[in-house]
């Protein structure tokens, strides 16, 4: 049977038993696929690395106009798999994580989903809005290297684990307000071109924002961090509000550059 011929680092990090339907190479997973090619020379490639503005030849249920809904459609359904494999796990044994890098989709809703144990997409490419309110995250999180060209909605969300936003790109509102970090955070050079929104937001571990781009207001009041933060080289274009923000340990600044106002009054 043909399965996507799309290579990634990630894929050869995880078996079958640590990976969801993963089995120790790099390639991609995902067994439904469709013909980018030519019949004597076919190129396989899932819903989710299919090429840009393309349709397969080989099937007439993938035009171009709808791949953005059957992304998000086919995404929800490998999701709900997932949890079903993690909740019959044997007792004791570390659930597999979700390993999909790089792929595309379109606007999905997870609005207070369960996310039970890693969930690992570094590199994807979110095209629509992401709803994640409330959503629990009981693994380790990468979203290293993320786009998302519109709104992501995260408010009141949870990361139990160590999370990973490394360069990600948020091209359209941010908003992190009254999200609990349990553990490290990572948003070492992300890249924020609208809002950013903190406000309440509750790190329990490092949060590391160095060389961060804020392209707008950086709303981080009332905002907790329990351990070390922070924000060397980091660019704050617009306001930056750190209004009754607290921190239990070191904050550090270093190289900074504020291009707006900067409030750090209590």
């Amino acid at each position: 049977m043909p399965r996507c011929q799309s290579p990634h680092p990630e894929f050869a990090k995880y078996t079958e038993a640590s990976g969801f339907r993963c089995d120790g190479t790099d390639q991609c997973w995902v067994s439904d696929v469709g013909n980018f090619g030519t019949a004597a020379q076919p190129e396989y490639y899932c819903i989710f690395h299919a090429p840009a503005d393309t349709a397969p030849t080989d099937r007439d249920d993938w035009p171009k106009e709808a791949q953005g809904e059957l992304r998000t459609a086919a995404l929800a359904a490998h999701l709900d798999d997932w949890r079903k494999v993690v909740a019959a796990g044997e007792e004791g044994a570390a659930p597999p994580a979700f390993v999909l890098p790089e792929l595309r989709c379109g606007p999905v809703d997870f609005k207070r989903a369960a996310f039970p144990a890693d969930l690992m997409l570094p590199g994807a490419h979110f095209t629509g809005p992401v709803h994640l309110r409330g959503a629990v995250f009981g693994g380790r999180v990468n979203l290293s290297w993320v786009v998302f060209r519109e709104g992501v909605d995260l408010h009141s969300a949870v990361f139990a684990n160590a999370t990973r936003f490394q360069s990600a790109e948020f091209r359209g509102l941010a908003g992190f307000e009254s999200v609990r970090f349990g553990a490290p955070a990572d948003f070492a050079g992300a890249r924020f071109a609208e809002g950013a929104g903190f406000e309440s937001a509750e790190f329990g571990g490092d949060a590391d924002f160095e060389g961060a781009e804020f392209g707008d207001r950086a709303d981080f009041r009332g905002a907790r961090f329990h351990q070390v933060a922070a924000f060397d080289a980091a660019d704050f274009a617009g306001t930056a509000d750190f209004r009754g923000a607290r921190f239990s340990r070191d904050a550090s600044f270093h190289g900074v550059r504020f291009g707006g106002h900067a409030v750090f009054r209590t």
